[in-house]
């Protein structure tokens, strides 16, 4: 008589470096949406607030910062789906890995009468590491999504204005007002937070695929 062969729920790939990167990238990716509505916000409330000045001094004033509110937009976009992205892998993995720690460890052998034996065999893959290969296309969209609106971002905030208008019948003293983007705090950190939520994102994004191809991840269940 031969004991089937229990089956045990094989370990995440690569747990130890996956969810920390993970969680880093979660973190950075929400200090990014936070620094692009923070920009997104002031920056209204700037425009609206030089319009209402000049209207009361019969004037109209049109303070233009459309290119840095749009490359703004995007990346608070980009930011905010690489947040949600990394907030469900990690925590897929850190339930597999739970799961994991938890389950019940094979017998090691066992012999009754003269022939039985118990063995393990390795069970069906967990979520986590069975969408691995969607895991690796997710991240790494979504970094060079970033990347790609990190660039113009930052030339941007480093080196363009805001284009001023000014309509007005009567000669008067307009309040003085600064058109460099460099210049405003709130425009400056757009210019520089988002790249460490990059700096972790594209690690990510690696160690994602290195587990992918891994040859323990293939499910032969």
């Amino acid at each position: 008589m031969t004991i089937s062969p229990a089956y045990v729920q094989p370990p995440p790939p690569l747990r130890w470096l996956r969810l920390p990167l993970l969680v880093a990238t979660l973190g950075l990716s929400c200090v990014c949406v936070a620094v692009g509505g923070q920009a997104l916000d002031r920056s209204s409330r700037l425009e609206k607030s030089l319009m209402a000045q000049a209207q009361s001094l019969g004037s109209v004033i049109i303070f233009d910062m459309n290119d840095i509110k749009a490359t703004t937009a995007v990346l608070t976009t980009a930011a905010s789906l690489l947040a949600l992205s990394s907030l469900v892998f990690s925590v897929a993995l850190i339930i597999d890995w739970i799961r994991y720690l938890y389950s019940p460890r094979p017998k090691l052998s066992a012999k009754e009468g003269g022939d039985e034996e118990a063995s393990a065999s390795p069970g069906r893959f967990p979520f986590s590491t069975h969408t691995l290969c969607f895991q690796t296309i997710t991240l790494s969209f979504l970094t060079v999504w970033l990347l790609a609106i990190l660039i113009p971002s930052t030339v941007f905030v480093r080196t363009r204005s805001a284009h001023v208008t000014i309509q007005t019948t009567m000669p008067m003293s307009l309040p003085s007002v600064d058109t460099k983007y460099w210049d405003y705090g709130f425009l400056r950190c757009l210019g520089a937070a988002p790249w460490f939520s990059l700096i972790f994102s594209f690690p990510a994004s690696i160690i994602t695929w290195v587990a992918w191809k891994s040859p323990n991840t293939v499910d032969k269940a």
